[in-house]
């Protein structure tokens, strides 16, 4: 009934009631615990990642699914990413960005992402897994971006620093008009 008066639930108390709302931004707390694992080519562990597989599993953890569930490389990047419901180019507020160049796969490729709340995330050969470090997702080097909207991933735009708006997912629970940037939720929310 409280509800049907106009009543929206605040983040807080969302938080409460689902367990994805109380991680805050999506993809964040799972990156972080990747930090400090060391590089490894072709690695997809917690013992060894490269730099597609940490952005694979990190776009796999926002999205709910088990980070480890399925990986790219940045040979099949683009595709990989539209599977999941990205779209081309760098996106709005809320929204978490990847970036890649490709010359061939292997050390001819890499690819980091920026999550919604400005974090970086990278895995590279001279540092490993990087939170927070300068190569995200608009780093000059690459010439390729997607982006997963803000209402595909756990939590809708929880993440989004200072936009005041909603995100897809919280505005389903408690009404409003779908997120910023996307369709309000068509999209598939996972896949490989």
């Amino acid at each position: 009934a409280a509800l049907n008066n106009g009543w929206v639930p605040s983040v807080e108390f969302l938080r409460g009631m689902l367990p994805s709302f109380a991680e805050g931004v999506p993809g964040k707390k799972f990156a972080q615990s990747m930090d400090p694992v060391p590089y490894l080519m072709g690695g997809f562990s917690r013992r060894g990642i490269d730099c597609s597989a940490m952005v694979s599993a990190t776009v796999n953890d926002a999205l709910g699914l088990d980070p480890f569930a399925s990986r790219m490389s940045t040979v099949n990047e683009g595709q990989w990413l539209a599977a999941k419901g990205a779209k081309p180019g760098l996106g709005p507020a809320g929204s978490i960005n990847i970036g890649w160049f490709d010359r061939g796969g292997g050390a001819n490729g890499h690819t980091a992402m920026t999550l919604s709340d400005g974090t970086n995330v990278e895995s590279n050969g001279s540092d490993g897994v990087v939170i927070g470090g300068p190569v995200g997702a608009n780093h000059r080097m690459f010439d390729k971006h997607m982006y997963i909207p803000p209402e595909l991933l756990r939590g809708g735009d929880l993440g989004a620093s200072g936009t005041g708006t909603k995100g897809g997912r919280p505005s389903k629970l408690g009404g409003g008009t779908g997120g910023t940037g996307g369709s309000g939720g068509s999209g598939p929310l996972g896949g490989s």
